[in-house]
């Protein structure tokens, strides 16, 4: 007999900040993009309230690979362009390649909505080679320096479970934390089994494997979120 689906009622999305352990998980590969560009139309809403520039779905509780950032006029919009939508850039299934130059700038003050009241110093490649889809489907790929490029080196972290003060030098950042200094442990535990993760193909059955690993509860709930866009 085939299972009932399990129901996802309408929600007020809400901003996930550290020591929740699902912003240690891997997010899976989107394959259906029914309804894709209103969750992302909500999650521009939770960036904003949020004051940031950028935002990755597992940040609002959906393991899912897809991210936005803010449609600013420094950012160069001719190679954003394929990925508009109304007031935001939206990348699907990104992936992410140093150019040829390889060049490493350190970022001085890098921030996290999900790590609030936080900055550090982080290393991030200086230009980058992206390859996504947009809310349609419809793949592109460019070449992308400065701002732009370090907040989509940020977000893309977060898709394969990595925050930012990972890329730091400082364990400073950590000890900001010192009273919830257990679950920080586990999170800090679980992102290095992601130290050397790129975003790439990442089916609902790896993530459960993931979960299973590493003794985190996935409830229905948040499977069936990542069921509905990742199959």
């Amino acid at each position: 007999m085939r299972q009932s689906a399990v129901r996802i009622m309408p929600e007020k999305l809400k901003l996930l900040t550290i020591p929740n352990i699902s912003l240690c998980i891997p997010s899976c590969s989107i394959v259906e993009f029914a309804g894709l560009s209103d969750l992302a139309s909500s999650m521009y809403k939770v960036m904003v309230e949020n004051s940031g520039v950028g935002l990755a779905a597992p940040q609002i509780g959906y393991n899912i690979q897809m991210l936005i950032i803010d449609k600013d006029p420094m950012f160069r919009q001719s190679q954003l362009g394929h990925f508009a939508c109304e007031d935001f850039f939206c990348l699907v299934n990104p992936t992410l390649q140093p150019t040829k130059s390889n060049k490493i700038q350190i970022v001085d003050q890098e921030g996290c909505l999900s790590f609030p009241g936080t900055r550090d110093k982080v290393d991030r490649y200086e230009e980058v080679e992206i390859s996504a889809v947009n809310v349609k489907g419809e793949p592109s790929r460019f070449i992308i320096d400065g701002l732009v490029a370090t907040i989509l080196q940020h977000e893309i972290d977060h898709l394969v479970g990595i925050l930012f003060p990972f890329r730091s030098s400082s364990s400073d950042t950590w000890f900001k934390y010192s009273k919830n200094k257990m679950e920080m442990d586990r999170c800090l535990s679980v992102m290095q089994k992601n130290s050397t993760r790129t975003c790439g193909h990442f089916m609902v059955s790896n993530l459960l494997e993931f979960c299973e690993e590493n003794s985190i509860k996935f409830d229905e709930t948040k499977l069936a979120r990542v069921k509905k866009y990742c199959g």
